[in-house]
């Protein structure tokens, strides 16, 4: 009623992809940005640098804090206002850093294209919405101007699920074929895997069955040393280190 840009969507609940995806199809700006229902920005957050304009993705500064907000648990502060402009580099740093969370980025409509939301995960949806996006990112800005402020809960998906082993390795599984899918190369799925999947499965191998630890070795055989091209130095090596520390 105040302001005519603003427009409401009223809707059955259908979770939180299904949320987007209706987002997305009404949505007429440059930039797409998800903000959670328990989060909160600061008032300069949706302020955009001019240098930033034609940048397909914008990175804002985010801080953790518990659920009333009063104290802070992660303070992840962008340093300096800077753009990478080459797409090697930007994979890197998304596969490296593991990058995926959607709520402190400005995403251009132009990179989502007709990217859609996966609507049958519960968890690691936003990971590979923005794996099917990646690759056509020609331009990746940090800015220093404003905060997403992301409240952690105990109750949440994500934390019950972690905190569920059997349900955790499952979505961990689950989550590759995906991953191959959504992607545009084998490179860049198998940086993702080895970075992430296999990674978190060999923490908690002692949990796992004798099929999937059978299935986590097939995973380090597939996954060699010339496809963690994507991957920094000091994460291939870690890479390294398990795949032998497992054999």
């Amino acid at each position: 009623k105040k302001d005519g840009r603003v427009k409401v969507v009223h809707k059955e609940n259908g979770g939180v992809s299904s949320a987007r995806n209706l987002g997305l199809k009404h949505a007429k700006g440059k930039f797409i940005l998800f903000i959670d229902a328990d989060d909160f920005i600061s008032k300069d957050y949706l302020n955009i640098d001019e240098k930033f304009y034609n940048c397909d993705i914008i990175e804002k500064s985010a801080i953790h804090v518990n659920s009333n907000n009063s104290r802070i648990l992660k303070y992840n502060k962008n340093k300096k206002s800077l753009i990478i402009n080459d797409n090697k580099s930007i994979l890197t740093y998304f596969v490296t850093n593991r990058t995926n969370a959607l709520w402190n980025k400005f995403i251009s409509r132009e990179a989502i294209g007709d990217s859609i939301f996966d609507e049958g995960l519960r968890v690691g949806e936003d990971f590979i919405f923005f794996t099917s996006l990646i690759h056509k990112v020609k331009s990746y800005g940090f800015s220093t101007t404003g905060n997403y402020y992301y409240r952690i809960h105990n109750l949440s998906i994500m934390q019950s699920t972690v905190n569920s082993k059997p349900q955790y390795i499952d979505n961990l599984y689950n989550l590759i074929p995906k991953i191959y899918s959504n992607s545009n190369s084998t490179l860049l799925a198998k940086g993702l895997i080895a970075r992430y999947n296999v990674v978190q499965l060999f923490r908690k191998k002692k949990y796992l069955n004798d099929r999937q630890r059978e299935q986590l070795n097939k995973l380090f055989n597939q996954i060699e040393y010339k496809d963690l091209y994507y991957l920094s130095l000091k994460w291939k090596f870690k890479f390294i280190i398990k795949k032998y520390q497992y054999k």
